[in-house]
Order: structure tokens, then C-alpha cells, then sequence
């Protein structure tokens, strides 16, 4: 079945994305619409047909996905079709092709687009290692350990900037999570978002979805609450073995 999906981590979407597969990565929200009339192929559905949804990308590893494997499904939602509303019950139902746009897109900061190929705006780089003063760091960010006192950088409240952020490799794949306010994702290995597996990045994030080795340009504001805050990967033993950074909005 085609799913419509209508909203992200920051809300509704600009318009409504067609699409039959997604990616969730952990922290990550989609919302969608879906339409249980029908099959993908238009055959229609009947009463007491079971629908399920299923994971066909298989993680063996922490690292990230392995091959695809034909025979890797994991159930994880069943839907079964009982019939038409009853006589009690108003469908409200609308078909979200139809719904046009949903929401202007973000603003960008000023400059931004002729930003994603310059080697000087700030960069932060997820990096494999150890900390001699930290026995549980396995995680470093530009190199440096994570402490909660020193923050890697500052800006000015009711500022914007351009950040690079960046997957230092491995094999790794990372959800990044930057605490405070939405960005929008404007470029992933120095081509033009949308791509085709993040077409929503054209919409309000707050979760950089990193794959090995890649380098992703993110547009940001920093607006209402001033002092600190952090910046997080999202896979739970990463975080809990200090993946993150601190940073801080002063007034």
C-alpha cells in the first residue's frame, strides 16, 4: 500500500509525500495517512483481509544495515480490514493526495545554500575513540571527549547559522540529535536536499540521520531560551558511552 506521509520530527511536512518504504532511525517521527481501500496495484481491499507492516532492513550489527536479504520481514503492525463505518459513525476521512500544500517550508538562514561546500563553517565530526580520563568515552567529537562544562561552541540568541555535520566513518551509522530548536537539512554529501531515501529533509528536523563516512549541511536558528544545551547520537549505547557535544546560546 502507499503511504502519505503528512509530518517529521518537526511537524507537518510543505506537502504530502507519496512514498511505499521508510526509514526509521531511532528518535526519528513520521506520520502518514494511509489508504486501506485499495492495494498498491488498485485491486480492492475486502472485509477481513489482514495487512501487516513489516521491517525488511536487516541490522545483525550495531554498526548499520546489512545486504538486502529477500527473506528478512519482521512483523511489526497487523491491520485488519472490518469494513465501512458504521451507521453511528462519520467518516472524516479525505484523500491526502488532494490536500495541497500543507505548510511553507522553514527559512533558511541568510546565505545558507552558498554555504554547503565552504571548508570554514563550523564542523562537527563523530570520531571512534578513548578518552585516557574517562574510562567509559568510546566516542569522540572534532577529537575532543565530551564534557559538559566546555561546550564546543557558542552563538548569540536570535542568530542563525550553517553547520556541518559529519560522520567520521567506520562503518557506523549515527542519529544525531541536536537538542533546542528544528533545523532543516540542506545538503548531504555536498548535493542539494531532497534526496531520494531523506526526501523529507525538506521539512523541520531535529534528528541529522548520518550514514557511514557521510557529511550533511543543516540550517539553523537559535531563538527564546538562552544556555546550554547538547548535541547527542540517538543509538542508546552510543550516547551512553559519550557521543555528544555541549553547546550553549548566550543571551
Amino acid at each position: 500500500m502507499k503511504w502519505n506521509q503528512i509530518a517529521n520530527e518537526g511537524g507537518l511536512l510543505p506537502n504530502v509525500i507519496v512514498r511505499d518504504e521508510f526509514e526509521l532511525w531511532p528518535a526519528k517521527r513520521k506520520e502518514f495517512i494511509v489508504d486501506f481501500t485499495k492495494y498498491m496495484d488498485g485491486t480492492q481491499t475486502k472485509v477481513g483481509d489482514d495487512i501487516w507492516l513489516v521491517n525488511t532492513m536487516k541490522m545483525t550489527t550495531g554498526r548499520m544495515w546489512d545486504g538486502k536479504d529477500a527473506n528478512y520481514k519482521v512483523p511489526l503492525m497487523r491491520i485488519i480490514i472490518e469494513g465501512e463505518p458504521g451507521p453511528d459513525e462519520t467518516d472524516y476521512s479525505l484523500d491526502p493526495t488532494q490536500l495541497g500544500k500543507l505548510r511553507p517550508t522553514q527559512p533558511l538562514v541568510d546565505g545558507a545554500l552558498t554555504k554547503i561546500t565552504d571548508k570554514t563553517i563550523p564542523t562537527f565530526e563523530l570520531q571512534r575513540g578513548s578518552a585516557a580520563a574517562d574510562p567509559e568515552t568510546e566516542w569522540l567529537i572534532n577529537g575532543r571527549q565530551f564534557e559538559a562544562t566546555k561546550p564546543l561552541i557558542s552563538v548569540k540568541r536570535d542568530s542563525g547559522a550553517v553547520w556541518r555535520i559529519r560522520n567520521g566513518g567506520g562503518g557506523w551509522v549515527h542519529p544525531m540529535h541536536l537538542h533546542m530548536e528544528e533545523h532543516t537539512v540542506i545538503a548531504r554529501n555536498g548535493q542539494r536536499t531532497p534526496t531520494k531515501r531523506s526526501p523529507d529533509d525538506i521539512a523541520k528536523e531535529d534528528v541529522v540521520a548520518l550514514d557511514p563516512s557521510e557529511d550533511t549541511v543543516i540550517s539553523r536558528r537559535f531563538r527564546t531560551f538562552a544556555g546550554p544545551y547538547v548535541a547527542h547520537c540517538h543509538n542508546l549505547a552510543h550516547e551512553d558511552h559519550n557521543m555528544m557535544f555541549g553547546w550553549e546560546i548566550l543571551p
